[in-house]
């Protein structure tokens, strides 16, 4: 599906631009792409970034941006297992990165791409000799209280990821070490109290 969002992207690109659209509006639409991939609405979130990669030499887009893009199209890929196809996403969004200015921006680009390779493997190995396993990276997140809330339910995710598949292999201890590690990490996302909650 992630090819028949990059073919519609294309066309609708093109429209966007002949209709004048900003390519500043493209910060404002990952976002809600980036929100997408939180929700587990990988679908909604390719639809949203796929066309912020289509034509970006024309388009003027920042590389912050194209990287960003590259991120979320690797985690929808990485979702349904198309981990090879992630993987040159993750790759391209390092070649982006790598046209930025150093600052807080590329470092948390950093932080992102490490948990996107993380989470291509969910297994003990990296998926490439220099990427970090899952258990790399969530044990890092263990010492680190600076933690984005979206880089939290990230984690969180990922830590069930683990759990799961230590439970299919019959590893209760370990995968139960990754279910108390979500519950911790999602404890550390801010919810606004709703009528009713306690």
């Amino acid at each position: 599906f992630v090819a028949g969002a990059l073919a519609w992207a294309a066309r609708s690109n093109r429209r966007a631009r002949a209709r004048g659209a900003k390519p500043e509006a493209a910060a404002s639409v990952l976002d809600r792409a980036e929100l997408c991939t939180l929700q587990g609405a990988w679908q909604a979130a390719a639809d949203l970034a796929a066309p912020l990669l289509a034509g970006t030499a024309a388009s003027g887009i920042e590389p912050e941006v194209i990287a960003r893009a590259h991120l979320v199209l690797a985690e929808v890929l990485a979702a349904s297992d198309r981990r090879e196809e992630a993987a040159d996403h993750v790759r391209r969004a390092g070649i982006a990165r790598g046209q930025m200015r150093a600052g807080a921006a590329r470092d948390r680009l950093v932080v992102r791409e490490r948990f996107v390779q993380a989470g291509l493997g969910r297994t003990d190995a990296a998926a490439e000799s220099e990427w970090p396993s899952a258990d790399e990276v969530l044990a890092e997140a263990r010492g680190d209280t600076n933690l984005e809330p979206a880089q939290a339910i990230r984690l969180a995710r990922l830590a069930l990821w683990r759990a799961e598949a230590e439970i299919r292999e019959g590893s209760w201890p370990r995968a139960r070490a990754h279910l108390e590690q979500a519950v911790q990490l999602g404890e550390r996302v801010p919810v606004a109290a709703r009528p009713g909650q306690v």
